[in-house]
């Protein structure tokens, strides 16, 4: 961890807490929040803390996929093209501690981008809001232990999420180049 700040961990602990009360805004999801809750006061140090969004249910909006907005759209192509070139870059898929600093700094950028400038409506940001609580989970674990295994896993299962409940035109094209 000594790479990183501290202001910047609290930061990002904020951002989560942030992100948690959205969710919990929503009955479906409050249990996640206490979940979360519950893991961020007695296991900040647990590089795994965070996988309760996986098992939160995310679900589509009378069985379709939620529209997105251009800003939302920005920033997930932004997290996934992090993605691609951290594990182009590794080769092995565990990162070495400058392209975890290099990815925590694109993940969070991009999910600070998303907050501030993406507008959906409740039920379809309160979904968003599970899947950026992953992503921000796997940068939290990634500041804490650069060389997480499973880290671009975690980020790739949440991308997966988002591409299956969000209407996002062109997200496959767009994986491929």
């Amino acid at each position: 961890m000594s790479n990183f700040k501290l202001p910047r961990l609290i930061a990002n602990t904020l951002r989560c807490a942030t992100i948690v009360c959205a969710v919990a805004s929503v009955p479906a999801f409050a249990q996640v929040a206490d979940a979360h809750a519950h893991d961020v006061d007695h296991n900040q140090h647990d590089a795994h803390s965070g996988h309760e969004t996986q098992n939160a249910t995310l679900s589509l909006n009378q069985g379709e996929r939620w529209q997105t907005d251009e800003p939302l759209r920005k920033g997930m192509l932004e997290i996934r093209q992090a993605v691609e070139k951290a594990g182009t870059d590794s080769g092995t898929g565990e990162l070495s501690a400058q392209q975890a600093e290099e990815l925590t700094l694109a993940l969070d950028g991009s999910v600070d981008f998303i907050i501030e400038q993406c507008k959906l409506e409740p039920e379809a940001d309160a979904n968003l809001h599970v899947i950026l609580a992953e992503i921000l989970s796997v940068s939290g674990a990634l500041k804490s232990e650069p060389h997480a295994e499973d880290a671009l896993a975690r980020i790739h299962g949440a991308l997966e999420n988002y591409a299956h409940y969000f209407n996002h035109p062109d997200w496959a094209a767009a994986h491929e180049h």
